[in-house]
Order: structure tokens, then C-alpha cells, then sequence
């Protein structure tokens, strides 16, 4: 790329879709030219010198752009995205990046085809603490690691699933939200692939813990090693009464303690480790808000400054489609593990 300017174009003004927009707004290295929602009411949610679009192929037909944003249900990120690369358009798509393994791949092939950029949101790993254990553990602070445990325990309710009466059009289904582990607990199975590498399931449940009307399961564990000696628990649960409780993760390690925790892993809970001062940190970002419901860590901002350094200056990506392929696969993983077998409990 050799413009100064990221002529790009938000697809979906929901949400998230907002968030990205503020963003984008807000940053003087992009400029929004068009924006695409198949609802007309969000469309007047953008400046009236961008281009509405309630199509996504109209708009890549007739805008020539730099970086296309998929900012809609996670179902449709990989037609959408594959879409936009076949216009020769860079792609930043939200996470999850696809809902199955051989998306993802195909987006990384068709992306070296045409020699574009597929970039991911997994903004928390801009989280201080997140960086500070990634810090720790490459330089091997904590020894060998011995045992990790991971808990994320969020509310997600009626309020969330429901419109009225109505169920909402693409919460909770498994085409276009995939379940709890793509919609709100990627960020964290992205930190164990991003912290620890490369691991290996050893056993995974799911199982629902409300009794409503949702097809999908709400909660599970899946039980993973990292190598010959580490063993770990990642624990997940969308049935916590009326707000979110914790977002956490443990290490125990040859020489120390650690455990990070808060809603969206925002504080550093325990430094327990021989002969080591923690460092003062950088005040940790706050998190999104999605009508009422708390979601991670809002570090939009600095996703797109790496956009910026990747697209204008040949910088280092912070997460790669290859990465985001890890995470898919360990997700994937997990909950085909029992797929006939879903918990039901009473």
C-alpha cells in the first residue's frame, strides 16, 4: 500500500460495529468512506459523507478501497471476508475471526493469492497484564510451568438472547453466533494459545446450566497439557446470575505463583515468584459495554494503530490468521468433543 490515507469501509453497525466506528473516526491515519448494514436505521448512525450500502457486494463493486472491517454476526465473517479479498481489499475482521477451522484456512491461501493482509481483533492481548505475563513466561520467570487454570464466568441472560419476547435474530444460534466460547470467551482461549503455545485437549464438556430456550450449551471445561510436563483447566460458564464475575488465570510455576484476575483479566491478583519485583503497570483499559452487558477490555484503539503500522508502514502484525487458526482449532476442539453428549441440567 502507498497511500498516507487507509480508505476503509465498516460492514455492520451493530454494537461492536459502533465501537470500531468511533475508532476509525477518531483516527486521522483512516477515513471512512462507506459503510454497509442491512438494517437502513443503522446506517444513519454514520456522517452523511459516507456511503450507505445494506449490501456488501454492491459496496465492493463500487468503491475502491484499502481495508474492508467486518464488524457483523460471526457466521457470516468468513464469506464476508473471503468477499472483500476477492476485491483486492485488505480485511479486519472481529473476533471470532471464522467458526470452524477450514474458513480460516481458506481466508489465510486466498489472502497470499492476492498478496492482502487478513488482520484480527484479539484486543486483549494489548491488555498491560496480558503483556506482563507474555513478558514472564518468554523469559522464563516462573521456571517450568506446572499447572495453568483458567475460569471465565460471565452473565449472559433473557436480557441478552431475547428481544421482547422474540428470540434475538443471531444470539445463541449456532449459525451465525457458534456458542459461548466463539462470542464471548475466544479472547481467553486466544491468551492460552498466545501465552503458552501450541496445546493439546485431553478431555472437554459442555453442558447447560439454564434451563431456557437456547439450542446451545452455556458452560464446559476442557482439560489441555503444554508440552511433557504442564498440565492446565480452562473452566466456562455464561450462567452467572445478573452480571459477570470473574475473568482469571493461574500459573503455577517451578518458581513462583501468578494469577491475574478481575472481568475481563485487568489486574494482576498475585505475584508470588523467588527473588522478583513486580513492575508498576500501565492502567488497564476499561471494558466494553454492550447495552448493559460487560464485555472485554476496550483496546480497539491500539488494534488499530497495528493496522496503521502494517498496512502504511510493513510492521509486525500483533495477531496473525495463523494464530487466530489456533485458537478456531482449540475451540473447535473442545466442543465437538462430546457433540452428542451435551449435558442438559435440571
Amino acid at each position: 500500500m502507498h497511500n498516507s490515507i487507509i480508505r476503509t469501509a465498516l460492514v455492520g453497525l451493530g454494537n461492536i460495529g459502533i465501537r470500531h466506528l468511533e475508532i476509525i473516526s477518531a483516527n486521522k491515519e483512516f477515513k471512512l468512506v462507506a459503510a454497509c448494514d442491512t438494517d437502513k436505521k443503522k446506517l444513519k448512525r454514520v456522517d452523511n459523507s459516507v456511503r450507505r450500502y445494506t449490501d456488501i457486494q454492491n459496496l465492493l463493486s463500487n468503491e475502491s478501497l484499502d481495508l474492508v472491517v467486518i464488524a457483523t454476526p460471526n457466521g457470516l465473517h468468513f464469506s464476508q471476508g473471503l468477499l472483500a479479498l476477492e476485491h483486492d481489499s485488505n480485511v479486519l475482521i472481529e473476533k471470532p475471526i471464522c467458526l470452524e477451522t477450514k474458513e480460516v484456512k481458506q481466508l489465510i491461501q486466498e489472502s497470499k493469492k492476492r498478496d492482502k493482509a487478513v488482520l484480527t481483533v484479539l484486543q486483549n492481548r494489548y491488555s498491560p497484564p496480558a503483556q506482563w505475563l507474555n513478558e514472564i513466561l518468554f523469559k522464563k520467570v516462573l521456571g517450568e510451568i506446572r499447572f495453568i487454570q483458567v475460569n471465565c464466568f460471565w452473565n449472559r441472560d433473557e436480557r441478552y438472547y431475547f428481544e421482547g419476547n422474540n428470540p434475538h435474530p443471531w444470539r445463541g444460534t449456532a449459525e451465525l453466533d457458534g456458542g459461548v466460547l466463539f462470542t464471548q470467551f475466544s479472547h481467553y482461549v486466544d491468551l492460552l494459545y498466545w501465552l503458552f503455545g501450541k496445546i493439546e485437549l485431553l478431555s472437554a464438556d459442555r453442558y447447560k446450566l439454564k434451563n431456557d430456550n437456547l439450542k446451545l450449551d452455556d458452560s464446559g471445561s476442557f482439560s489441555f497439557s503444554v508440552g511433557s510436563n504442564a498440565r492446565g483447566q480452562f473452566n466456562y460458564s455464561t450462567a452467572v446470575h445478573d452480571k459477570n464475575l470473574t475473568s482469571e488465570i493461574t500459573i503455577l510455576g517451578e518458581k513462583g505463583t501468578v494469577k491475574i484476575s478481575g472481568q475481563y483479566m485487568e489486574k494482576v491478583e498475585v505475584c508470588d515468584i523467588e527473588g522478583y519485583e513486580m513492575p508498576e503497570l500501565q492502567p488497564t483499559a476499561q471494558p466494553n459495554q454492550y447495552n448493559g452487558f460487560t464485555g472485554s477490555a476496550a483496546n480497539h484503539k491500539k488494534v488499530y494503530d497495528n493496522v496503521a503500522e502494517v498496512l502504511l508502514r510493513e510492521g509486525t502484525m500483533v495477531s496473525t490468521p495463523a494464530e487466530a487458526l489456533e485458537c478456531i482449532n482449540i475451540i473447535e476442539q473442545a466442543i465437538s468433543w462430546q457433540d452428542e453428549n451435551v449435558l442438559q441440567l435440571k
